[in-house]
């Protein structure tokens, strides 16, 4: 049974982070190491007697970089460099998994050097809720026109092979890009590289929170959102053949220049 490391991002989850790790504790795969990475937690010294496993692993990473997306980066980097797992879980401070999650993936994934993800549930206010399916944005018109990056992801319901992850930190300088958070940067980079597997089943809880990052990407009348969507279209453009005449493109593009131009 080989052992997998799950890496949870825990800045600021004080009120979260137990019920995080102890989805983690009760899986039914039980070779693992829990790595909580975070520079500040308030309840550190209360969270550290109650949870006493010795698969628990807390690094307090001094370094806190200003830029959430790049903060999170940061730690799920410097977690990996101590990790002993040859797979790679990643996994939010507020969300939790499916109590078989590392079991089945760990059949799936064994020793490929490939990136998982699964399908998750969006919680908010203790209601469960699946995301629509949008056969559409998968067929060959839609890809053309306006993107062909992976759809319905989270970081939560990432699993990844770790010489696959070492292997995209060493490629990949996640600071050139400002906006772009970990699980689009992996699930790009995965699907370029053609080691992105996605499955149906709901094995992740997300939770919907107001003090999330990506609250502050939400909606067409933020320039934040069209900011991240045209850097998002020049990571992906970056790993081949430019589609600037993509519609989705170029209404970013507008929509980013008339933005900075007002502001």
């Amino acid at each position: 049974m080989k052992k997998s490391t799950i890496i949870i991002t825990a800045e600021n989850k004080e009120k979260t982070i137990y019920k995080t790790v102890k989805s983690c504790l009760n899986q039914t795969y039980k070779n693992i190491e829990i790595i909580v990475a975070y520079s500040k937690l308030k309840n550190e010294k209360k969270l550290k007697k109650k949870i006493k496993s010795k698969k628990v692993i807390f690094l307090k990473i001094k370094k806190k970089i200003k830029n959430k997306v790049h903060d999170q980066l940061y730690k799920i980097q410097k977690s990996l460099k101590i990790s002993n797992g040859e797979i790679i879980f990643l996994l939010d401070g507020d969300d939790t998994l499916y109590k078989k999650k590392v079991e089945m993936l760990n059949k799936i994934i064994e020793l490929r050097k490939i990136m998982i993800l699964d399908n998750f549930y969006t919680s908010k206010n203790n209601k469960k809720i699946k995301k629509k399916s949008l056969d559409f944005k998968n067929n060959y018109v839609f890809r053309k026109t306006f993107n062909d990056w992976p759809k319905n992801i989270c970081t939560s319901a990432i699993t990844i092979n770790k010489q696959l992850l070492i292997k995209f930190f060493n490629e990949i300088n996640f600071r050139k890009y400002r906006y772009l958070a970990i699980d689009i940067l992996l699930a790009i980079y995965a699907n370029k590289k053609q080691k992105l597997v996605k499955i149906n089943q709901f094995l992740t809880e997300k939770k919907e929170l107001d003090g999330s990052v990506d609250k502050d990407f939400k909606g067409l009348k933020n320039k934040f959102y069209w900011f991240r969507r045209l850097e998002q279209h020049n990571y992906n453009f970056s790993f081949g053949k430019k589609n600037y005449l993509s519609f989705d493109y170029l209404i970013s593009f507008v929509f980013s220049f008339l933005f900075k131009k007002l502001t």
